[in-house]
C-alpha cells in the first residue's frame, strides 16, 4: 500500500447535499487562507466530504471559526469542520506508528483521549484504542471528560485520517449558530 500524507479538513454535511457543502467549504477555506489550489472532494460515505489544504489544518481552525462566525448565514449545508493532519491507508500498525510520531505535541501536563469515527471497516474500536493508546508515550494520561488533546482517528474504508488537536478545534455550525443567537439576544 502506498503511504500518503496530506492535510485535510473533513466536512460533515446534510446527506444528498455533498456538492453544495463542498462548494461552501471550498469558498470558506480559499477565502480564509488565500490558497487557490484547494481541492474539495466527495468521499464514498454520504454526508462526508474533504478539502485538501497545503498547511496544517489545526493552524487555521481558529481563523476558520472566526470566518464562519461572521459568515454563518452563508453556510447552509456544512455541519462540522474537522482538522486532519495525516491521511493514508487503513493499516493499524501504520496508524500506531504515525500517532506515536505525532504525539510529541502532547506535553507531559496534557491529558488526552482517543476519538474514533469508523466507516466501512471491520477493525474493532477496542483493538484500535488499545493499540493506539499503547503508542502514546507523552502526557499525564487519559481524560475522557476534559482532555487537553484529542487523538482523532477517522477511518473511511481503506483510508484513514489522523490528527492530534485541542478540544476546541472541531467546528460545529449548529453550535456556532446557537452561541451566536444567544449573544445577539443578550445585546438586544
Amino acid at each position: 500500500m502506498k503511504e500518503c500524507s496530506t492535510n485535510r479538513v473533513l466536512v460533515t454535511c446534510i446527506r444528498g447535499f455533498e456538492r453544495d457543502a463542498a462548494s461552501e467549504a471550498w469558498w470558506a477555506l480559499t477565502t480564509l487562507i488565500k490558497q487557490k489550489t484547494i481541492d474539495a472532494n466527495l468521499t464514498k460515505v454520504p454526508g462526508l466530504i474533504y478539502v485538501t489544504v497545503a498547511i496544517d489544518p489545526t493552524d487555521i481552525m481558529a481563523g476558520l471559526l472566526e470566518f464562519l462566525t461572521k459568515n454563518r448565514d452563508e453556510i447552509r449545508f456544512c455541519a462540522k469542520f474537522i482538522p486532519i493532519q495525516d491521511w493514508g491507508p487503513t493499516d493499524l500498525a501504520l496508524i500506531c506508528r504515525k500517532i506515536n510520531m505525532m504525539s510529541s505535541v502532547i506535553s507531559k501536563e496534557d491529558s488526552w483521549c482517543i476519538q474514533i469515527q469508523k466507516r466501512h471497516t471491520s477493525l474493532k474500536r477496542a483493538d484500535i484504542i488499545k493499540q493506539v493508546a499503547d503508542n502514546v508515550p507523552y502526557g499525564k494520561g487519559v481524560s475522557l471528560d476534559s482532555p487537553n488533546k484529542i487523538i482523532r482517528i477517522e477511518i473511511i474504508g481503506r483510508e484513514t485520517g489522523l490528527a492530534i488537536h485541542g478540544p476546541d478545534q472541531i467546528i460545529s455550525m449548529e453550535k456556532l449558530r446557537r452561541i451566536s443567537d444567544i449573544r445577539e439576544e443578550t445585546y438586544v
